[in-house]
């Protein structure tokens, strides 16, 4: 009794603070100026009856809950850990649906049932992009190393020839956190800048073994676009 107990009020915990995250994450967009380049890049993938992924640095994904597409049903892969069931509980009240699985050590060709959440997320994915529809990801998350790719993340993608759709995030000024990936949170009343590009295809340009070309690719692109959007928002940090 006593565990079902504290499980109860862990919940009762973990939606109160989901909510009031929430109502913040709304508050400051929606004080902030908006500017969003390269949007035209990524609304052929958008308004495709195709699948594709969305793709962002865990340090910059502040803003996608409202940038997803609402013509398709968008899945996020998010961690097992504590801190995963807040961000799966934010995400739900922006119509988002959780993955809840490792991602943070895939399965490979030495140890491919090692590690069952791995397993199930590339299961679902599948299964996802069979429904046409919308898969978002962070290739450095959940415990980095910040802004290098986990290539198996991408193994499926590149085999089924899945698009990806990359975003970039900065602010003129925000606060940037102390941890692994240096959470960027744009200040109230800031100038949020938002970068968009796209990978159509991998197939065109890669062959299935080529993953670590494949990998670099989606690293070098995404690092390119954060890099245009702090350029251009000319970020100033608050600590």
């Amino acid at each position: 009794m006593k565990k079902k107990s504290v499980n109860f009020l862990e919940n009762i915990a973990i939606e109160i603070i989901s909510w009031l995250l929430v109502f913040l994450s709304k508050f400051i967009y929606f004080s902030c100026r908006k500017e969003i380049i390269g949007h035209e890049k990524i609304e052929y993938l958008e308004n495709s009856p195709e699948p594709f992924i969305y793709a962002f640095w865990h340090g910059r994904l502040y803003p996608m809950n409202f940038l997803y597409t609402k013509k398709k049903k968008v899945h996020a892969i998010i961690s097992n850990h504590v801190d995963g069931e807040i961000i799966a509980r934010i995400i739900s009240k922006f119509g988002v649906y959780a993955v809840r699985g490792s991602t943070n050590r895939m399965p490979d060709k030495d140890r491919p049932f090692k590690n069952r959440g791995g397993t199930f997320v590339i299961r679902e994915s599948i299964r996802i992009f069979k429904e046409g529809n919308v898969i978002a990801i962070t290739p450095d998350g959940p415990k980095g190393p910040v802004r290098k790719v986990k290539k198996n993340l991408f193994k499926t993608v590149l085999e089924k020839n899945i698009s990806i759709a990359l975003i970039g995030f900065s602010a003129s000024r925000s606060i940037c956190f102390s941890s692994w990936d240096n959470f960027m949170l744009p200040m109230p009343f800031s100038k949020i800048v938002i970068t968009m590009d796209y990978i159509k295809n991998p197939l065109e340009e890669f062959n299935k073994y080529e993953l670590d070309e494949f990998a670099l690719k989606i690293e070098e692109s995404l690092n390119n676009i954060t890099a245009q959007a702090d350029k251009i928002s000319n970020h100033r940090h608050a600590n």
